[in-house]
């Protein structure tokens, strides 16, 4: 039901003339009229009027609104004159929803995140290096391995297998390397060896270059929970 439809109903249903509404409400006739017959679209400002004069909630009971844009229902959400306490309630539980989220997503713990089998490179805004990561899992083959070293080599890290085992569908069950980092004034370099891949203890290297990293290199099991 539109909105001039319910008001006609509403009316009559307090035996409220036009005449009368249009005193009650401080409104012409001739715009009551103009409302009742479709030809124009009242405000918001009118509706919450004639709310309040017929004692009726057109706000929630007329489909009339749903052609209103998502910005005056926000800004008439602010509105407080009508429905006061509703949208007191309605904006309370935003805020605490949003504020939570907040919390929620700065209380992740960004160090422990687990990264991607193979190499992850990241680069600095101003495309310089901020972070490599190489994690040894069984889904790497030899192909895997020697495109590892090959990308590590373009970012100045150059890395040595010194033992390899597969098993018969040519996936990784076993690596040792040894790891050196070329960077001008950095020099980190180490040696990792497991016989045994294990999908639950992520095995690898990384070397963090971001300013404020607490380990700028590590080997071995490096991201156990």
């Amino acid at each position: 039901m539109d909105f001039r439809t319910k008001l006609i109903e509403v009316r009559k249903a307090n035996g409220v003339t036009q005449e009368e509404l249009s005193t009650k409400c401080n409104i012409t006739v001739r715009t009551i009229q103009r409302i009742e017959s479709g030809q124009v679209q009242p405000r918001a400002q009118t509706i919450r009027i004639l709310s309040e004069a017929l004692g009726f909630d057109f706000f929630i009971s007329t489909k009339n609104l749903t052609g209103h844009s998502i910005f005056w229902h926000i800004k008439d959400l602010f509105n407080l004159k009508t429905h006061k306490m509703r949208k007191i309630s309605i904006l309370t539980l935003t805020t605490i929803t949003l504020v939570a989220s907040i919390l929620l997503i700065q209380a992740q713990p960004v160090d422990k995140k687990k990264p991607h089998s193979g190499i992850t490179i990241t680069y600095n805004p101003d495309k310089s290096l901020k972070r490599v990561d190489v994690v040894f899992t069984n889904d790497l083959t030899l192909d895997s391995l020697i495109d590892i070293r090959e990308k590590l080599l373009k970012a100045n890290i150059s890395v040595s297998y010194t033992f390899m085992e597969f098993d018969k569908d040519g996936h990784l069950t076993g690596i040792a390397c040894n790891m050196s980092d070329n960077q001008q004034g950095k020099g980190s370099s180490g040696s990792f060896h497991t016989s045994v891949i294990k999908p639950q203890a992520l095995s690898g290297f990384y070397y963090d270059y971001s300013k404020n990293a607490k380990v700028g290199f590590c080997c071995g099991f490096c991201w156990l929970n």
